[in-house]
């Protein structure tokens, strides 16, 4: 069957709302806020000037009291701050290849019959031609075959010669091994210094034949001839000026 055609619908258009009763549905909300506001504001323009006053002179009091507290305080003593650890300096050791001449108060029970005064001598390294290196052969020309009796003692540590150690500290600060060289014959003793036990012996034996050669002088006898060893020859004279300097203070004067 035919269907009819559905007649179109006409849009309904909206009543329109006037502004007048727009306006006085709004009128009594905002009187309402304005009120509010209105009690806000009178609130916070309303001051009890008694109860201000108190407040105010009370903080002023505690202000006052607590500056007062501050100017009575002692002031902390400031401390320096600490002293930088500076870096110690190394000791110096013995003066090398140079006369040094010692005396001793106390003698070791090994030099009880020796004499007080002794020669000592330090060095590093000897070398080929030089006074240590003609030390033995210096030696033998002064003693000849008495010089197969010398004895060596060495003291790396000094503890069979301590009054011999505390001798060298006083020459030098720091703290070196040394041997003792002596003839039992002679009653004579030299010192020799170094931190390597052969070329230690090679001096404590110069300082030996140095302590010999005076004494032979002294005795009033010749000393033989060291034209061989000349090394050994110019520093003897030079250890002979040394000791004689020393002379007045070995003898208490």
């Amino acid at each position: 069957e035919p269907v009819e055609p559905v007649e179109p619908v006409e849009p309904v258009e909206p009543e329109p709302v006037q502004q007048e009763e727009l306006d006085a549905e709004a009128e009594p909300e905002l009187e309402k806020k304005e009120e509010t506001e209105g009690k806000e504001e009178t609130q916070k323009e309303e001051v009890l000037p008694e109860e201000f006053e108190e407040v105010l002179a009370e903080a002023m009091e505690t202000g006052q009291d607590a500056m007062e507290d501050v100017l009575e305080e002692e002031p902390e003593e400031v401390k320096p701050p600490p002293p930088k650890r500076q870096r110690q300096a190394k000791p110096e050791p013995l003066k090398r290849d140079a006369p040094h001449w010692i005396y001793l108060e106390q003698m070791p029970g090994e030099l009880q019959d020796f004499g007080s005064e002794t020669l000592v001598l330090a060095t590093d390294r000897p070398r080929k031609g030089d006074m240590y290196s003609q030390a033995e052969k210096a030696l033998n020309i002064m003693i000849g075959d008495l010089a197969s009796e010398v004895q060596y003692h060495d003291d790396p540590n000094w503890k069979k010669f301590p009054e011999v150690g505390a001798e060298l500290k006083l020459l030098a600060e720091k703290k070196e091994c040394f041997t003792v060289a002596i003839s039992p014959t002679r009653c004579l003793w030299g010192v020799g210094v170094s931190m390597k036990g052969p070329v230690r012996q090679q001096a404590a034996m110069l300082a030996l034949a140095v302590q010999v050669a005076l004494q032979t002088k002294e005795m009033g006898e010749d000393i033989p001839d060291l034209s061989a060893t000349k090394a050994v020859a110019d520093f003897l004279e030079g250890a002979q000026a040394a000791r004689d300097e020393l002379l007045p203070s070995f003898n208490g004067n």
